[in-house]
C-alpha cells in the first residue's frame, strides 16, 4: 500500500450584483466587498461541488507516518498486528 497527497478542493459560488465603469473593476469590486465581509459565501446555499487530486505518485508506506496523520489507518501489515 502506498500513501499519496491528496488535495481535496471544495467550491462555492455566489452571484452577486455590482456597478461599476467595466468588467475588470467589477470582479475587483466584487472581491474586495468579500474579502471586506459585505457579502459571505454560504457553506450550504452556494456549495458548489468537491473535488480530489492526488499530488504524486505515492511513496512505499514505511510505517514512519503516525495512525492519526494518515487517512485510511493502518496498512494489513499492521492488522496482522491486531490494530485496525
Amino acid at each position: 500500500m502506498k500513501i499519496y497527497t491528496v488535495a481535496v478542493t471544495e467550491t462555492r459560488r455566489k452571484a452577486v450584483s455590482v456597478r461599476a465603469d467595466s468588467r475588470q473593476d467589477a470582479e475587483q469590486r466584487a472581491l474586495d466587498a468579500w474579502k471586506n465581509t459585505e457579502f459571505v459565501l454560504d457553506d450550504f446555499e452556494d456549495f458548489e461541488g468537491v473535488d480530489a487530486e492526488a499530488l504524486d505518485d505515492g511513496a512505499e508506506d514505511d510505517g514512519t507516518l503516525p495512525y492519526d496523520t494518515v487517512l485510511g489507518g493502518y496498512g494489513s501489515e499492521h492488522q496482522e498486528e491486531g490494530r485496525s
